[in-house]
């Protein structure tokens, strides 16, 4: 029964940890989605997503535009879903 219990608690860390340091490296990707989504006026005028990225970086910088923006409740929802979903 215990070496069930310390697989499990061993899948949930590993499981969590990898979620949220996927979640870490892709969130730029995941706010430059949302912020073109929105924002159809800016999207429009930009043309490609690639220039709305160019264009928030340099108004904005990388880390203030589009790395940090709901960083922490990215990592915190996919740290806590990949843990409950793949320790099992």
């Amino acid at each position: 029964m215990s070496k069930s219990v310390d697989e499990f608690g061993r899948n949930m860390l590993s499981s969590g940890l990898a979620g949220g340091v996927g979640m870490l490296h892709f969130n730029p990707l995941d706010c430059l989605r949302v912020r073109w989504q929105v924002s159809t006026e800016d999207a429009r005028k930009a043309g490609t997503i690639t220039r709305f990225a160019r264009e928030i970086v340099a108004r904005e910088g990388f880390w203030l535009g589009l790395w940090s923006p709901a960083l922490g409740c990215n990592m915190a929802a996919v740290t806590i879903c990949n843990s409950l979903r793949f320790s099992w």
